[in-house]
């Protein structure tokens, strides 16, 4: 064939890029982060078992279709072929705002880097604000080496569990930061029907090996229901 086609379901209600833009002071209530981060988290833990990092999560990459938010554009998403917790020499690709400080230096990285994005998506939600700016990815790098402890904002209420939670997602250093397998046990974002996730909490989880001529399963071919794999762009 001459010709391929690639069927996307459409998600008709946006992206949480326009959501949070069209919210008043564009602050939510916490309950909303959570049920919003609940099923990133729930997409994660299917991305983490199939050995697979997206590297550039941020709210315009987080589409929303009757009230489930699906994780899109797998463009600079790759597997890794060393352990998930590990860092490694890896591609500097996303968006400078939702860089972890590891990818703005360019030194080596982890699964942790999509940590350290969603950390500061949860802050932006409940604060307003994302927790460091800058004019440029070195002065944004500058910025939270200056600063690398966040500040809540105290006249919001946020519970501790939430700071604490996001605290810990947003540590600069890789070792240090909490891990995808810390995140999943969470009682913060449990789910009624947990997600099958084999290689959680395994810290040195390696791709499995195949035989000769054996078919490895795709990682769209795995994809639930909370992922929408937007390839390209």
């Amino acid at each position: 064939p001459d010709k391929l086609f690639i069927f996307l379901e459409i998600c008709e209600d946006g992206d949480l890029k326009k959501l949070i833009t069209e919210q008043k002071q564009k602050i939510f209530p916490e309950k909303q982060v959570q049920s919003v981060m609940t099923q990133i988290v729930d997409a994660f833990k299917v991305m983490y078992e199939n050995q697979v990092i997206h590297r550039d999560l941020k709210p315009a990459n987080i589409l929303i279709q009757k009230n489930t938010y699906k994780i899109s554009d797998f463009g600079f998403a790759r597997e890794m072929y060393c352990g998930m917790d590990e860092p490694a020499a890896l591609t500097r690709y996303g968006s400078p705002l939702y860089m972890c400080p590891q990818i703005l230096k360019g030194t080596p990285f982890s699964s942790k880097c999509d940590v350290w994005s969603l950390g500061i998506i949860a802050y932006q939600m409940l604060c307003g604000k994302t927790p460091w700016i800058g004019i440029s990815p070195p002065d944004l790098l500058n910025n939270i080496e200056k600063n690398p402890k966040i500040q809540f904002p105290e006249e919001l209420k946020v519970s501790e569990p939430m700071k604490e939670i996001i605290n810990r997602m947003l540590i600069w250093e890789d070792e240090k930061r909490i891990s995808w397998p810390e995140v999943f046990k969470s009682e913060l974002f449990r789910t009624e029907k947990p997600v099958n996730n084999s290689s959680a909490g395994l810290k040195n989880s390696t791709v499995p090996t195949f035989a000769k001529g054996e078919n490895k399963p795709s990682f769209s071919q795995k994809l639930k229901k909370s992922i929408c794999c937007c390839f390209g762009g």
